[in-house]
């Protein structure tokens, strides 16, 4: 079934059925780009890294300390990073309990899995003490201190972006097995994820330019409502630009938008102008909206279409120093969420019907991934391929949008390589951002002709307006 028969960028189609031959139209479009990226490589600031590292083995260190003086004489060897004895000082000394339903190890313990701490932070500081632990091993040792090693001698550090390895179509690349740093999981958020990032540099004379997909995920799901179940509730309100949680918010609990609007322009104000703006009356209405009915609605928009459950949106919410949930009202928060979006429960139906009976899905450029767990016996098993199939057209059709856009963007590249004084290099591609290192007089330039391209990569054939931003800096990190 043909969604409309005009083509796209390199002969390529919106096609939502399996097409073997429309996705190698579209993984070969975006190929030259790669190669460039795979010759050119990303400049590094080693002295970056260097002093970055020193700072996390102190930070380690404290946490560690931090750690054994919480717990007292109970543990004096204690080493955080021993999940063994991190279970026995969270479930036997100290006597936590996490909420819902969390796996238990082998030994019968409680496990320790990040999302199992991220639930309990507020019933006792050692489990911050231990989140915080992790979270500077895993930069330390996947990031800060590798990346300096596999930098080669013109001060840039190269991988291998493979095009085909996901199911979804997103690039993955080399691990440190091949001697290659995986650019795809160098963290985004958070001050430890700026860091990071601030040690990727551009050349002298030179600027990066990044520029992604606003919220494209949000947005399939969206034109699959309206398409096929004409349900524009969602649509509607990216077509406007408005605060997609905000309206979900207010469309869930039955909250006047209009209050919320007025309380999110004083809070802006208040940014902006760095003068106090709301009373202490409005101030806590808006710290309740945002704590009890944004967040499990900003938690739902992210994860209802990987399949969150109940019990991983009440795990979220407290992850994220949101107030407690029960698992029932967790669930009641998922129903109303889905009746404020009927059509992206439809959508999803529509999708599991689809896997049972061909025991796979697609996206809408006709990608597809094998699902036959969808016809075992067991019913965790079942659950587990419907899950992992739901965000998969999603996600799959977002990476689509994003391969069109490089292979659009390839003759933009070429065009300003061509001028002797002028710089134009692609660097990499993580999922919707394209980061590339140009000089600065053309800067501009490739910016909005990179945001053009994304913006229009469908041809206008998607019934959501697709959204692109674009900044510059010198330093990675500071390219937001």
């Amino acid at each position: 079934m043909l969604i409309l028969p005009k083509r796209l960028y390199g002969g390529v189609r919106f096609i939502d059925w399996p097409s073997y031959a429309n996705v190698d139209r579209l993984d070969r479009g975006s190929m030259p780009l790669i190669d460039i990226m795979h010759e050119t490589g990303i400049l590094v600031d080693r002295p970056h890294f260097d002093d970055l590292a020193t700072k996390l083995q102190y930070q380690k260190a404290t946490f560690q300390e931090e750690a054994r003086i919480l717990v007292g004489g109970h543990a004096p060897t204690l080493k955080l990073s021993s999940p063994q004895q991190v279970a026995r000082v969270l479930y036997e000394v100290l006597g936590l309990v996490p909420p819902g339903k969390p796996k238990r190890t082998q030994d019968g313990l409680f496990s320790t899995d990040d999302d199992v701490l991220s639930s309990m932070t507020k019933m006792h500081p050692f489990v911050k003490t231990v989140i915080n632990f992790r979270e500077v091993n895993t930069l330390l040792n996947n990031f800060v201190l590798p990346i300096p090693r596999m930098v080669q001698r013109d001060g840039r550090l190269r991988t291998i972006f493979k095009n085909t390895r996901t199911a979804t179509g997103r690039l993955s690349s080399g691990d440190r097995s091949q001697g290659l740093v995986n650019l795809q999981n160098i963290p985004t958020r958070g001050e430890w994820g700026t860091l990071i990032r601030n040690g990727f540099v551009c050349g002298k004379g030179n600027v990066l330019v990044s520029m992604d997909l606003s919220q494209v995920e949000m947005r399939i799901a969206a034109h699959m409502a309206a398409y096929y179940f004409k349900d524009h509730a969602m649509a509607q309100i990216f077509w406007n630009g408005w605060d997609i949680h905000d309206r979900t918010a207010a469309a869930m609990f039955k909250l006047a938008i209009e209050r919320i609007n007025e309380l999110r322009a004083k809070v802006e104000e208040e940014e902006k102008t760095k003068t106090k703006i709301l009373t202490p009356e409005e101030k806590a209405e808006w710290t309740r909206f945002k704590r009890d009915q944004r967040a499990p609605a900003k938690n739902l928009g992210f994860g209802i279409l990987f399949g969150l459950t109940a019990e991983g949106l009440q795990r979220n919410i407290l992850a994220e120093g949101g107030a407690y949930f029960t698992v029932e009202e967790c669930q009641e928060y998922i129903d109303k969420w889905f009746a404020a979006y009927p059509g992206i429960k439809q959508w999803m139906e529509m999708t599991f019907a689809r896997l049972r009976q061909y025991g796979m899905c697609w996206d809408l450029f006709g990608r597809t991934t094998l699902k036959p767990a969808v016809r075992s016996t067991l019913r965790d098993k079942v659950s587990e391929a419907e899950r992992e199939s739901g965000n998969m057209p999603i996600q799959a059709t977002a990476q689509g949008l994003i391969k069109l856009a490089m292979a659009e963007i390839t003759p933009v590249v070429l065009y300003f390589q061509s001028f002797p004084s002028s710089t134009c290099l692609p660097l990499i591609q993580i999922h919707d951002e394209l980061v590339f290192e140009c000089s600065k007089d053309i800067a501009d330039d490739l910016a909005y002709m990179g945001r053009q391209i994304m913006c229009n990569a469908d041809r206008g054939q998607l019934l959501v307006p697709i959204d692109s931003s674009a900044s510059k800096a010198e330093r990675w990190g500071e390219a937001k």
